[in-house]
């Protein structure tokens, strides 16, 4: 499943989540202030972005999520 990092007030997340939204597809969504600067987000997305779309991967890997799209 693609998890969803985003802000609900900004434009372009709004976007994707009804494009998915339009074509059926899920996402799990977890919402984030890019501004706060999680130490958590910053590995998946080191320049805080504030949009990013994740693929979850096998636990054996060393962050285990793959970015797709910043």
């Amino acid at each position: 499943m693609l998890t969803l990092f985003h802000h609900p007030m900004f434009a372009t997340c709004r976007f994707v989540r009804l494009a998915f939204g339009e074509y059926g597809e899920e996402l799990a969504l977890i919402e984030e202030k890019p501004w706060t600067r999680r130490k958590e987000f910053l590995a998946l997305n080191p320049p805080a972005l504030a949009i990013l779309l994740a693929e979850a991967m096998c636990r054996s890997s060393a962050h285990g999520d793959r970015r797709i799209s910043r």
